[in-house]
């Protein structure tokens, strides 16, 4: 499935065709990958990056049981906070990845990438 740039994420986030659901879970996706201090270029990068941080998988739980020392990660932790708002919108069982999947489907279905 195709890649999605930040900058092609924020453009899509400002259509008016959006529904409210996507739009929200873009918001929060964008707010977390604003406060991510590493460079990021897409999607799947964002993913990966949060996944080395927390060494695993990204799920809610993954995120809660992480020890972040406030003093060097603040913004990690912040984009990380974020995140958690973003599993409040889907099943909690999933994966960072398989939401990122599911929007990506979403976004593809409806002709916005």
């Amino acid at each position: 499935m195709q890649n999605i740039g930040i900058y092609e994420l924020e453009k899509i986030q400002e259509s008016e065709s959006l529904n409210s659901f996507a739009k929200k879970a873009i918001d929060i996706l964008l707010s977390s990958i604003n406060d991510w201090p590493d460079t990021v270029f897409d999607l799947d990068s964002f993913e990966t990056g949060v996944s080395d941080f927390i060494g695993g998988e990204v799920t809610k739980r993954k995120i809660k049981s992480t020890k972040v020392d406030i003093s060097k990660d603040a913004w990690k932790a912040e984009s990380l906070s974020q995140l958690l708002e973003l599993f409040k919108l889907y099943d909690e069982s999933l994966s960072l990845k398989k939401i990122i999947i599911k929007l990506k489907k979403y976004l593809s279905e409806e002709d916005f990438i």
